[in-house]
C-alpha cells in the first residue's frame, strides 16, 4: 500500500484537516501531538505553520508553556470558560507534565536495569564457566598437596612458573568477582526479598562464606 502523501503548509485541505481535528477532539494539543495523532498525514512543519495562521485568524486559542505552544479550538460564547476554569486547566497541565516526566525517568531506570540483566551471563554459560574453574582448581589443589606433603621437589624454574600462574589466576579471580558483584548489585536493586536467602537458594558461596581471602598467598610457608 502506498504511504499517504504529506500535505504542505499552503494546502487549504491540510488547514481544514487540522481545524476539524481540533474542533472534533475539543481539547488542547501541541503541533507534535496533532502530527502524531494524524499519523503524519500532515507534516509537523506544516501543522505548526497552520496552527500559527489559525491563531492569528483567532479561530483557535494558543498559549505558550515553556518552549512549547498548546492550541485548542475556540468555544462558543455560550460555552466560554471562566478564568478560574482556565487556571485549573493550567494547573492540571503542569501536574500532568510533571507526572509524565516522572514516569519517563522511571522507564529510563527500568530500561537501564533490564539492559544490565540481559547483558549478563546466562545460567548455561555460568555453569560451563564453573565446571572449567572446578577442573582448574582441582589441578591446583593437587599440586599444592604435593608441595605440602613434600612428595616431590620442584626447581626454582618450576616454582617461578607456579607463582606466575598463581598471579594470573588471582587477577582473573578479581575480574570475575567484580563482574559478579556488578551483576548481583543490579539484581538486588529490584529484588524485594532477602539477598542471603536468594544466595542459598541459588547455591552461591562467597569468598567470605568459605573462608577464602583474596589477599592471602596460598603458597606462603611452602618454600623459604
Amino acid at each position: 500500500m502506498a504511504k499517504p502523501k504529506k500535505a504542505g503548509g499552503g494546502d487549504d485541505k491540510a488547514e481544514d484537516t487540522v481545524l476539524e481535528y481540533l474542533r472534533k477532539q475539543n481539547r488542547p494539543y501541541s503541533a507534535t501531538d496533532i502530527c502524531a495523532n494524524l499519523h503524519n498525514t500532515v507534516s509537523k512543519t506544516a501543522i505548526q505553520k497552520i496552527l500559527t495562521q489559525l491563531h492569528e485568524k483567532q479561530l483557535i486559542h494558543g498559549k505558550q508553556y515553556g518552549k512549547a505552544w498548546i492550541y485548542a479550538i475556540k468555544q462558543d460564547d455560550s460555552q466560554t470558560v471562566s478564568p478560574a476554569d482556565l487556571e485549573a486547566l493550567d494547573r492540571k497541565y503542569v501536574d500532568l507534565k510533571a507526572e509524565k516526566d516522572r514516569l519517563a525517568e522511571e522507564l529510563k531506570l527500568a530500561q537501564s536495569g533490564l539492559n544490565s540483566l540481559t547483558s549478563a551471563m546466562t545460567n548455561e554459560q555460568i555453569q560451563k564457566e564453573l565446571a572449567t574453574l572446578a577442573k582448574e582448581n582441582a589441578k591446583c589443589v593437587e599440586k599444592l598437596e604435593d608441595f605440602r606433603s613434600d612428595r616431590k621437589a620442584i626447581s626454582d624454574e618450576e616454582r617461578k612458573e607456579v607463582e606466575i600462574y598463581l598471579e594470573k589466576m588471582r587477577k582473573e579471580w578479581k575480574t570475575r568477582k567484580a563482574k559478579f558483584d556488578d551483576m548481583w548489585g543490579a539484581i538486588m536493586e529490584g529484588y524485594p526479598g532477602n539477598p542471603k536467602d536468594l544466595m542459598e537458594e541459588l547455591s552461591i558461596e562467597t569468598d567470605k562464606a568459605v573462608g577464602v581471602e583474596l589477599s592471602r598467598d596460598p603458597l606462603q610457608g611452602l618454600y623459604p
